[in-house]
Parts: structure tokens; C-alpha cells; sequence
């Protein structure tokens, strides 16, 4: 039987505060590590690297908003996990969150189009970024970080999920966890009052496209990987071969 330690990479704006409280409930909150800088509540990355070997490995989960690579500082084998969503969706949620809760736009918000200007590797291919573990300045990402990417999603993840098919992601999560169907979970964290893409103009969507164009590119994979791993494993059977440790 083969285990590993999952590495859940929570890409900003991608439901992903709803997987780390699954993660949660099924292995309880002292197993799981959450890596977040700034924020309070967790541990950052610093500062992880900076524990013992015994302490960073006591883990059986690790998620948090880092790149792809932090399994070198894990000593089990391990295996990650990601969800996606739809990268013009997750900038326009990215352009929301930004407008409501960062300090710099209180009080004066600018538009999608003057957001998009400013230097933010957030709004420019943030998913190739992250799963190729790769840095670049901002307008700089590479046909080589996006093979990179893919590279490492079909080596080293045990699964992918798609924010817009989310019971279905998870379902198939635990199959290939080993685990039982959990029940429906509610999403956290979804902001209200949104408009929709149809607010927004076609030259306002366009230069979102125009940013990400590896991002888009590695969406269409992921959605390939997502749609194989679904026909060879039923949400109703659970694996028996691999399991978290």
C-alpha cells in the first residue's frame, strides 16, 4: 500500500477555503498545516522552513497559498492536489475581493481596466506561476514554465479539481484518497453582491485573456486531466492502493 503526504496548493480565489475545512473535518485540524503569509491564524512559509525536520513532518496535510516545490521540505513522499476555476472568472473575483477588503482601493476603487495595469503577478498567468513552482517578472511567464506546469500536474498530483463541477471534484478527491463520498459542503468564503462576467466590457475580458494567455492554455489541460481521471475512477468506488498517510 502506498501513502503519502498531500500537498493541497490553494490558488487564490478558487474555493479553496472550502477544501482545506474538508481536509479539516476528515483528518482534524491538528493534521493539517496551513502555510498562508500574513496571515495570523497560520504559519507562513518562512517560518515553516524554519522548523525542525521531525516538526515539519508530523503533518499529514500541508495547504496554504505557496508554489508548487515545498514537498523538498517535506521528508515523506507526497503527492499535491489543486483546484481551478475558469482563470477570466478568478481575476474578475480577484479584481472584487481587491475593490472590498485591500486598503489601497478604500474609499477610491478604480476599474477593472486600470487594475489590469498595475504590475500584480496575481492578474498575470497566476496558475502557471504557482503549479510550475517557477518565478518570473510580471509579463515574463514562458512556454517552458506552462510545459513545466503540466509536467508536474501529470507527475506529481494525485488529482486535479474544477471549482464549477466542485461535488463532482471532490467526489472524485476521495476516490482517489481512499476514501468514502463525504456529504455536500457548503462553500465558504464566496463573496456577494458580485456582477457577473456580462458587466464587464469585451475589451475589459479580452486584456484578462490577453494576461494570461499560458494560464488559459494550462486550463484546458487541466480540464483534459480532470475528465480522464473521472471515466477511470467512479465517485462511488474507493482506491485501494494509495491512501494519506
Amino acid at each position: 500500500m502506498s501513502k503519502f503526504r498531500l500537498i493541497f496548493i490553494h490558488l487564490p480565489k478558487t474555493a479553496g477555503t472550502t477544501v482545506r475545512e474538508i481536509l479539516r473535518s476528515r483528518y482534524g485540524s491538528d493534521a493539517v498545516c496551513g502555510i498562508y503569509d500574513g496571515d495570523p491564524g497560520f504559519i507562513s512559509q518562512e517560518a515553516f522552513a524554519a522548523l525542525p525536520p521531525s516538526e515539519r513532518d508530523q503533518y499529514q496535510i500541508y495547504c496554504g497559498h505557496f508554489a508548487y516545490g515545498i514537498h523538498d521540505k517535506i521528508t515523506p513522499a507526497t503527492q499535491y492536489y489543486a483546484m481551478f476555476r475558469d482563470p477570466v472568472e478568478r481575476v474578475v473575483s480577484y479584481y472584487h475581493h481587491a475593490m472590498r477588503h485591500a486598503p489601497v482601493f478604500q474609499g477610491s476603487p478604480v476599474s477593472l481596466m486600470k487594475f489590469l495595469d498595475r504590475q500584480d503577478w496575481q492578474i498575470d498567468n497566476l496558475y502557471t506561476r504557482m503549479i510550475s513552482g517557477q518565478k518570473a517578472p510580471v509579463g515574463k511567464c514562458s512556454e517552458a514554465m506552462l510545459a513545466q506546469a503540466v509536467d508536474n500536474i501529470e507527475k506529481h498530483f494525485v488529482c486535479v479539481g474544477l471549482q464549477d463541477e466542485f461535488h463532482a471534484s471532490i467526489d472524485l478527491l476521495c476516490a482517489s484518497l481512499g476514501w468514502k463520498a463525504l456529504p455536500d459542503y457548503a462553500p465558504l468564503n464566496i463573496g456577494v453582491g458580485k456582477p457577473s462576467l456580462d458587466y464587464f466590457s469585451s475589451r475589459e475580458l479580452d486584456r484578462i485573456r490577453e494576461l494570461n494567455t499560458f494560464d488559459l492554455a494550462l486550463y484546458e489541460k487541466v480540464r483534459a486531466v480532470f475528465k480522464a481521471s473521472r471515466e477511470r475512477i467512479s465517485s462511488a468506488d474507493c482506491r485501494v492502493d494509495t491512501e494519506v498517510a
